[in-house]
C-alpha cells in the first residue's frame, strides 16, 4: 500500500521549513540568557513544538529530527530539506544528527550550513550606521541525500 502511495508522489526541489525555538512554556518566559532583557510577548501556541501536536519532544531539535527521519523515508521525493535553526547549540546537535544518517554524510549526500546576521541600521544625519551590539545570528542547514552535480 505504501508502495503505492510513493509513486504518485512527485519530486520536489526542496523542503522549507522554521521551527519553533522553544520546547518549552517555560523557556519561553525566561529572561534572555545574554541581556537578561524579557522576550516579546507571544501566545502560549506560538513558537513551543508540543508533543501533542508532533510525536517528538524537544523545541527546534526535536522538530528537525522528526523532519531528519521522515527525509530518510523520502529521500527518492525531495532533493534538499532545509531548515533555520535559532541556537548554535541546536545547529551543532542538528549537524552531528544528520552525519549518522546514512547515505548523507560521507556517502554520496551533503549537508550545507550559512549563518544569517541580522544587523541594526539606523540613519544619523543623513548616515547609516549599524549598531554592533545588537546583531541577531541566526543559522540555516540543509541536506540531501542526492550527489551534487558541479556548475
Amino acid at each position: 500500500m505504501m508502495s503505492l502511495v510513493l509513486e504518485t508522489i512527485q519530486k520536489f526541489d526542496f523542503v522549507l521549513t522554521n521551527p519553533p525555538f522553544y520546547a518549552t512554556v517555560e523557556e519561553v518566559i525566561i529572561p534572555r540568557a545574554g541581556d537578561k532583557r524579557s522576550r516579546t510577548d507571544i501566545s502560549i501556541n506560538e513558537g513551543v513544538y508540543s508533543s501533542a501536536n508532533v510525536e517528538s519532544e524537544g523545541g527546534e531539535v526535536g522538530f528537525i529530527e522528526a523532519i531528519i527521519h521522515d527525509s530518510s523515508f523520502f529521500q527518492h521525493h525531495v532533493t534538499w530539506y532545509t531548515s533555520l535553526i535559532a541556537k548554535r547549540s541546536s545547529l551543532d546537535s542538528i549537524y552531528q544528527k544528520l552525519q549518522s544518517v546514512e547515505g548523507i554524510w560521507g556517502n554520496r549526500g551533503q549537508i550545507r550550513t550559512v549563518e544569517f546576521q541580522q544587523d541594526n541600521i539606523y540613519e544619523e544625519n543623513g548616515e547609516r550606521k549599524k549598531k554592533e551590539h545588537n546583531a541577531r545570528v541566526r543559522w540555516g542547514i540543509a541536506w540531501t541525500f542526492e550527489r551534487a552535480v558541479g556548475r
